[in-house]
């Protein structure tokens, strides 16, 4: 604390990045003695302590900062903004918000100057977040939300609506959601129409949506297009409404099979998958089932075929026809380390279509 109270006499500070392992009290006295530099444009602060967020009292007149990019990484309550109306970019890692608190920071913060927003959601509905920004946040070209534990993040009807009402200039939107499978049925269940983040609206803004599988977890996601590896193949013929990729990651060297299915049957509720990133090595038997298990494949990824007894079984039992029984539409397929000429046959076996 004793630095911080010297940072009044540089004058031309504009930069500022504190990490803390302070308590509550000294959080609110930091803040406290930041907001008032005169020069600074951009503050970025983490705390390692874990505490409810810090409340700090109501601005009054020339109490302003002139701070145009905040990063707030502990948890916040949201009036650390009536401090800082000239923001023009706003990332808060553990955002907690309510009604009442809404109420009160729309009616006295306005941040007409904000155009890009990053808010990693806890314990945050949908509703109260979409009360949040449309009362707060107005010009936003850029939109990025971390949400879980409530299902309406993955309402496409929901976000386009709230987009065309309140954020027609939007030019980026993303949106991560947790989700999983455990015992206790802490995340709800999609129950809404399929591939409804696949519609017109999505598309003509190429926004598409992802799944990547990691462990136990699933996450959802959607962000602008970006150029990839099969678009190359075919760059004149890109289809966007075909975009949606499923990615596996760290599955766990002991049985997971049964526990991967689940997920996948979770994922299909919501989207179907046109292409298949498998990023670490896995048993053959495994990548058959999951091509199987999904039926619109068009595109595979892998980082290489095993070259075990197990897999030499699993591609003889492919050239007994196995796959002749349940022909897969994979049209390109991406391997990056080949072993040897095998892999070429294989990779045949696995996709018979590949061009």
């Amino acid at each position: 604390m004793p630095m911080l109270n010297n940072l009044s006499s540089l004058p031309n500070l504009f930069s500022l990045t504190i990490e803390t392992y302070s308590v509550k009290e000294q959080i609110n006295d930091i803040y406290r003695l930041i907001f008032i530099l005169p020069k600074l444009k951009y503050y970025r602060i983490s705390s390692f302590n874990y505490y409810r967020s810090i409340i700090l009292p109501i601005a009054i007149n020339n109490q302003f900062s002139p701070i145009e990019h905040l990063v707030i990484n502990h948890y916040c309550s949201l009036n650390e903004l009536q401090y800082t109306p000239q923001l023009r970019r706003l990332t808060l890692h553990k955002t907690e918000t309510n009604d009442l608190n809404v109420t009160i920071l729309s009616s006295t913060i306005t941040l007409v100057n904000l155009q890009s927003i990053s808010l990693d959601l806890c314990q945050t509905t949908f509703n109260e977040l979409e009360l949040f920004i449309t009362k707060i946040f107005s010009n936003l070209k850029s939109l990025s939300i971390i949400g879980s534990r409530d299902i309406t993040f993955l309402n496409a009807y929901r976000w386009k609506k709230l987009i065309l009402n309140h954020f027609s200039q939007l030019e980026k939107f993303y949106l991560t959601y947790y989700d999983g499978i455990n015992n206790n049925n802490q995340y709800p269940i999609y129950t809404g129409p399929v591939n409804q983040f696949s519609s017109s609206f999505w598309i003509q803004r190429k926004w598409i949506f992802h799944v990547k599988i990691d462990n136990t977890d699933i996450k959802y996601m959607i962000y602008p297009y970006k150029k990839t590896w099969y678009n190359y193949i075919d760059d004149n013929n890109i289809e966007y409404s075909t975009s949606t990729s499923l990615i596996f990651a760290n599955f766990p060297t002991w049985s997971y099979d049964e526990m991967i299915f689940e997920q996948i049957k979770r994922v299909l509720t919501i989207t179907q998958i046109y292409h298949l990133i498998i990023i670490e090595k896995h048993s053959i038997p495994l990548v058959i089932q999951l091509i199987n298990a999904l039926p619109d494949l068009i595109t595979l990824k892998m980082h290489s075929l095993p070259s075990n007894e197990t897999a030499s079984f699993a591609f003889k039992e492919l050239r007994n026809s196995y796959l002749r029984k349940y022909r897969n539409n994979i049209i390109n397929v991406y391997i990056e380390e080949i072993n040897n000429i095998k892999d070429f046959h294989n990779i045949l076996l696995l996709c018979p279509r590949h061009i």
